[in-house]
């Protein structure tokens, strides 16, 4: 899902290649309402830019935090699902916005 939001990312035509790895994903245990004690939903990456002759160029750390709500209506059957899609949507902003791009 994030290589497809990511795809149309551009580097300077300098042959770098975008790295990224999710370290984290956790989604509150409760949907289905806005009480902000219970917690929201995160997705954790790290980007790396690594350079045509295989040196890092930059890293950098990305979180993602999206109330759980972000996801829709928590009754339907794909809640989960949505709630990952919203976060993986919010991450691929973040890299593309750290990236300068």
């Amino acid at each position: 899902m994030l290589e497809r939001k990511l795809a149309g990312l551009r580097t300077a035509g300098n042959g770098a290649a975008l790295q990224v790895t999710v370290t984290g994903l956790y989604l509150a245990s409760y949907a289905g309402g806005q009480s902000v004690t219970l917690g929201n939903d995160t997705l954790e990456s790290e980007a790396r830019l690594i350079g045509a002759d295989g040196r890092e160029i930059g890293r950098y750390p990305i979180l993602a935090i999206m109330a759980p709500s972000y996801g829709g209506a928590w009754y339907r059957p794909d809640v989960d699902q949505r709630r990952i899609e919203a976060l993986v949507d919010s991450n691929a902003q973040w890299i593309r916005r750290a990236l300068g791009g």
